[in-house]
């Protein structure tokens, strides 16, 4: 989505990276053990093109739906799971 030009996203996150991560998620690997899992793969995806604008939440460790419900948009998707 960010190769096409999207405009802007944000990830919601409340993980940390972990050693599980390093398998299943090739944006992260040994060196971001312990980071929020969304701050990093914002980072990344922006690395994919400089056009698009991405932020991520929550930076203070409470879950900001609310927060990111509020930036203003014409489309919203959601994927929601939960680690096993």
């Amino acid at each position: 989505m960010c190769c096409t030009g999207i405009g802007r996203f944000t990830i919601l996150d409340e993980g940390l990276i972990t050693e599980a991560d390093l398998g299943g998620n090739f944006f992260v690997d040994k060196t971001a053990l312990g980071m929020p899992r969304a701050q990093r793969c914002v980072e990344l995806l922006l690395e994919l093109n400089s056009d698009v604008q991405g932020d991520w939440e929550p930076k203070d460790n409470v879950c900001a739906l609310r927060v990111v419900l509020e930036i203003p948009t014409h489309f919203f998707i959601a994927n929601c799971c939960r680690g096993l």
